[in-house]
C-alpha cells in the first residue's frame, strides 16, 4: 500500500494500521527510517513496530541471492520493477560495506518494503512458513 503525497502522515498511518490489523497482524517490522516517530504513531493505533535489525542497504544486499537463485517471482507492478532496476550500489566511506539506495530525486518505497518482506520471509524456517499459518510480520 503506497500513499502518494501530499498526505497527512498520521491519517495515513491510521489507514495502514487498519489494513494490517484486518489481517490479524499486530506487529510490523521496519528499517530505521524515522524509527521513533513511526513506532510511536503505529503504537497509538495498536500496532507494535519492531526494528528489522538491518538498514535498507543491508536488506537489499541480503536479498540479492534470492533474486540470483531464482527464488523470487515478481508481481507485474511497473513501479516496483522500476525502483528495483534503479537501485545503485556504492562503497561506503571508510570501508564499511556498501550502500544501496535510489538515485537523486528517486524513490524506493516499493522496493524497500518488498525486499524487507523477502528478507523476513527468507529467514523463516520451512516449518513456520507452512500453508495456513497466520502471518507474523508486515513491512512498514
Amino acid at each position: 500500500m503506497i500513499q502518494a503525497p501530499p498526505f497527512d502522515p498520521e491519517e495515513t498511518t491510521q489507514r495502514f494500521t487498519e489494513v494490517v490489523r484486518s489481517f490479524g497482524i499486530r506487529t510490523v517490522s521496519s528499517d530505521a527510517y524515522a524509527a521513533e516517530w513511526v513506532s510511536a504513531m503505529f503504537r497509538k493505533y495498536g500496532v507494535t513496530v519492531e526494528a528489522a535489525g538491518l538498514d535498507k542497504s543491508q536488506i537489499y544486499i541480503e536479498c540479492l541471492p534470492l533474486f540470483a537463485q531464482g527464488r523470487v517471482q515478481m508481481l507485474d507492478v511497473q513501479q516496483l520493477a522500476t525502483q528495483l532496476r534503479l537501485l545503485e550500489r556504492r562503497p561506503r566511506a571508510g570501508g564499511k560495506g556498501d550502500a544501496v539506495d535510489h538515485p537523486p530525486r528517486g524513490h524506493d518505497d516499493a522496493s524497500n518494503s518488498t525486499c524487507g518482506a523477502l528478507w523476513l520471509a527468507s529467514r523463516k524456517s520451512p516449518k513456520s512458513a507452512q500453508r495456513g499459518s497466520r502471518p507474523e510480520y508486515a513491512l512498514t
